[in-house]
């Protein structure tokens, strides 16, 4: 990796897994359910590769287990579409579907204990999960540096982990 060429950086990437959500709880106002958020060490639809230790070092970093020892890891209903790159390194609480309660590793692949929120934007998420019977997809959004190696693969370098969106079109694919 050491040969590799520095293509540049990247401020947000779809690479969730799209898969029907195990639901574990249920009020009147919101649903907890776990989910897939990503697969490491694949190469996803964007041609890009995320190293499981790379993606475990993000969860573990400083500013991820603040948010979750805080309840408010939360992500936004798709990613944020403007050029700002002080608005996709901030979180828009008006914007939020849901809030990561806690994560887990099974191979390469990082699950998500998740729970929609009590807003707008989480009851919507909830009724499309229960009454549309929405299979549920989850996007990083974080940036670092990407290089190409010597085999053609893109690798994700050292990068902060911001959160992960609901997206309707993630990267990665189940199948």
């Amino acid at each position: 990796m050491n040969n590799a060429k520095l293509l540049g950086y990247i401020m947000g990437e779809n690479l969730g897994i799209q898969v029907k959500p195990k639901i574990i709880s249920k009020t009147d106002k919101t649903i907890t359910f776990d989910a897939v958020l990503q697969e490491g060490n694949k190469k996803n639809r964007n041609g890009r590769i995320y190293p499981s230790v790379l993606i475990e070092s993000g969860f573990n970093s400083p500013f991820v287990r603040e948010r979750l020892i805080t309840n408010s890891w939360f992500g936004e209903a798709e990613h944020p579409m403007e050029d700002d790159p002080k608005r996709l390194v901030r979180l828009d609480r008006a914007n939020a579907c849901h809030i990561v309660r806690s994560w887990s590793r099974d191979g390469d692949t990082f699950n998500g204990r998740v729970q929609t929120t009590a807003n707008t934007r989480g009851r919507e998420l909830m009724d499309m999960i229960l009454e549309n019977d929405l299979i549920t997809g989850f996007s990083l959004r974080g940036f670092g540096p990407v290089k190409k190696t010597n085999e053609g693969d893109i690798v994700v370098q050292p990068f902060r982990m911001i959160a992960y969106d609901g997206v309707t079109h993630p990267s990665h694919n189940p199948a």
